[in-house]
């Protein structure tokens, strides 16, 4: 039994790149763009979400302090 026929019986489903790719090294190569460009945004997206709440409270601070004169 080949690795496609095993994979298949696990149900995992054939993906766009794999349809569309020349050959198995194209389609793999793809996939590693893929994960590489998930981690990216992954990475992205924890850079800014860490931040933001130190910046809402700041922001709180100060415009309690603004307020209160």
């Amino acid at each position: 039994m080949g690795k496609a026929s095993q994979l298949i019986e696990q149900g995992y489903e054939k993906q766009f790149e794999e349809v569309s790719a020349t050959n198995e090294k194209n389609a793999l190569a793809r996939f590693a763009d893929i994960r590489r460009d998930n981690q990216i945004d992954r990475d992205n997206f924890l850079a800014g979400a860490g931040p933001m709440p130190l910046i809402g409270g700041l922001t709180a601070i100060a415009a309690y302090l603004v307020s209160k004169k």
